[in-house]
């Protein structure tokens, strides 16, 4: 057995994004920390003072291995052709990768911040619409959490010589190529780390200037204090693992699938790209030995496969499968579709694009284009289910509602489930009103499930939280 350790440092910027739950990064591995029960937290300037009781923070770390050459993200467990080239990926820290929550008086934002060193966020932001839920008074506080981007190294345990690997990549990422048949276990390693809770606050400051944030540090944030002394979050040492294997491709690939619009027969329905409403495609390939296959979507063009047909196992050389899917917005649209036999060989991508409409009744749909992809072999894809689930907003005031706005595509039936006691009537449709669902009042943390059966009866769920806002006090 050989084994490696590759150090990466990659903590010294801000490392932010706009995602939020991006199919960009489909079957991206996980591992989530969440911290005790904290010591009541508490800051006092110019006369006022705050607190946060039953304070909890989590941390979310993602990673994922992609084929190098094609960019198809590669499940943990996945067999790779021989000669093929998978890359270890760390994934940038987002915003909402840091939650925290608790107990209070005053209502913040929920999310934290990756600073160097857990430094102070930046001042001219920290009393701003983004780190503030809703207006009590003037003086109202503003928190923010500052988490210190781990150092991140990427350990490989290789079976012989089945896989080489290279030196690290400027961004982190590790490349590996199957060699000869065996197996790699790789690990993405995120060191220990530590967080820092600061606060800012509008105070009143008379008639002609009314309103200032205030900075208890001068031009930076004031870290708030536990029982006495300086406050830390201490993050433990986290790890995403994988699994690859490699082994020897038999015959020639499949023919790139041939998409086209489902005909007024067929099911899921519509044949009509409308935004808002199901929108289904009929896929299919030939593998010239044989060979069961199984279909890699990309449903945005993004890259990134995000979804698998059939959900699970192949189907035989020749079916041709449905899989539809809703999009929120009409416009040009095109997907990616690809064909992957049983010994890993892969098509050549085909890109199918159509328009959709805004509403029902305007003429939307565009022919296709069926096997003109580009693409070579050797790659295989990643799977998450074509389900959608999303409540707006996910964090309320005790007693409020929130709205469930969900979509399903390639299922035969679907039920929407509240821990709240939600469901029923209304709730038992594959695509949401496109003014959402109303929950009902939702007094503590909340889980939404969309559970839907496909044709073959399997059971595939997505899950939305709503939680209750933290709150501040103010003494």
């Amino acid at each position: 057995m050989t084994r490696s350790v590759v150090a990466i440092s990659l903590g010294a910027v801000l490392l932010t994004s706009a995602f939020v739950a991006s199919l960009g990064f489909a079957q991206a591995e996980s591992v989530v920390w969440t911290s005790p029960q904290q010591p009541r937290l508490e800051y006092r300037f110019n006369n006022k003072g705050t607190w946060l009781d039953y304070f909890i923070a989590t941390i979310k770390y993602q990673a994922r291995i992609v084929n190098a050459d094609t960019g198809v993200v590669i499940p943990s467990g996945t067999g790779v052709a021989i000669g093929s080239r998978v890359r270890i990926e760390p994934i940038a820290h987002a915003r909402p990768d840091i939650y925290w929550y608790g107990t209070g008086g005053r209502y913040d934002s929920p999310y934290g911040e990756w600073i160097t060193n857990a430094g102070n966020p930046d001042p001219t932001n920290a009393c701003t619409a983004e780190n503030f839920f809703k207006r009590h008074d003037d003086d109202a506080m503003f928190g923010l959490l500052s988490v210190q981007p781990p150092t991140k190294n990427i350990s490989t345990n290789i079976s012989g010589s089945s896989f080489s690997c290279d030196a690290p990549a400027s961004d982190g990422t590790v490349t590996c190529t199957a060699n000869s048949p065996g197996a790699m276990n790789a690990t993405v390693n995120f060191a220990s780390t530590y967080g820092n809770m600061y606060l800012a606050a509008n105070e009143w400051r008379g008639t002609t200037n009314p309103v200032r944030c205030d900075y208890p540090q001068g031009a930076g944030l004031g870290i708030l204090s536990s029982n006495g002394g300086p406050y830390q979050l201490s993050v433990p040492a986290q790890s995403v693992p994988f699994s690859i294997i490699s082994t020897y491709a038999l015959g020639q690939p499949p023919s790139a699938p041939v998409v086209s619009a489902l005909s007024g027969g067929d099911s899921p329905d519509s044949t009509q790209c409308v935004a808002g409403s199901s929108y289904g495609l009929t896929i299919q390939s030939t593998d010239p030995d044989g060979q069961q296959i199984r279909y890699y979507i990309d449903w945005n063009g993004d890259g990134f496969v995000d979804q698998i047909a059939p959900s699970s196992g192949y189907v035989a050389s020749g079916t041709s499968i449905a899989v539809s899917r809703t999009y929120s917005t009409g416009g040009n649209h095109s997907i990616r579709v690809q064909a992957t036999d049983e010994s890993g060989l892969s098509s050549a991508w085909t890109t199918y694009s159509f328009t959709c409409a805004d509403e029902p009744g305007i003429e939307s749909q565009e022919e296709g284009t069926g096997g003109g992809g580009t693409g070579d072999t050797g790659g295989t894809g990643g799977v998450i289910a074509n389900l959608n689930l999303r409540a707006v907003p996910s964090l309320v005031r005790s007693g409020e509602t929130t709205r469930l706005f969900w979509s399903a595509g390639d299922v035969a039936h679907c039920d929407v489930t509240g821990t709240n006691g939600d469901g029923g009537v209304g709730w038992d449709t594959l695509v949401s009103p496109v003014s959402g669902k109303v929950s009902g009042a939702i007094t503590e943390q909340t889980t939404f499930t969309l559970s839907c059966y496909t044709f073959s009866e399997a059971l595939v769920t997505d899950t939305a939280t709503v939680n209750i806002l933290p709150q501040w006090s103010e003494q």
